[in-house]
């Protein structure tokens, strides 16, 4: 453990989100699957979606009465300017729903990204 966090595969919670400040990993038996697409709309419009899915047990050594599960998504778009060279938008949109992190979240990322040499003088 690290500052509450565990290494090894995301699908299995850090002690951090632990609510009753157990130091133990209350759900480390779990079945889950991740998949992710990626591609191109148009020449300058790329996109990235994310989907994971997880299903907990609790631990052999306490097993959940009920078991709680997680879906997570997210969807995002890069739109690469063609007049600025490595000037982009990118927008993302994600939520997690279910009983295993702690209920139901939503966020929305908005960026404007540069790659290159930013010059405001001329030499």
């Amino acid at each position: 453990m690290n500052y509450g966090m565990s290494q090894g595969t995301p699908f299995v919670p850090s002690i951090i989100y632990n609510r009753k400040g157990d130091v133990n990993v209350i759900d480390n038996r779990l079945r889950g699957f991740h998949i992710g697409v990626a591609g191109n709309i148009l020449k300058n419009l790329d996109y990235r979606m994310l989907v994971s899915y997880r299903k907990s047990y609790g631990t052999w050594g306490q097993p959940r009465l009920k078991t709680a599960e997680n879906t997570s998504f997210m969807l995002e778009g890069t739109y690469s300017f063609t007049k600025v060279k490595g000037l982009s938008l990118k927008g993302q949109v994600a939520f997690d729903k279910g009983k295993l992190l702690g209920g139901d979240n939503f966020g929305v990322l908005l960026s404007v990204n540069y790659k290159g040499v930013l010059s405001i003088f001329d030499r």
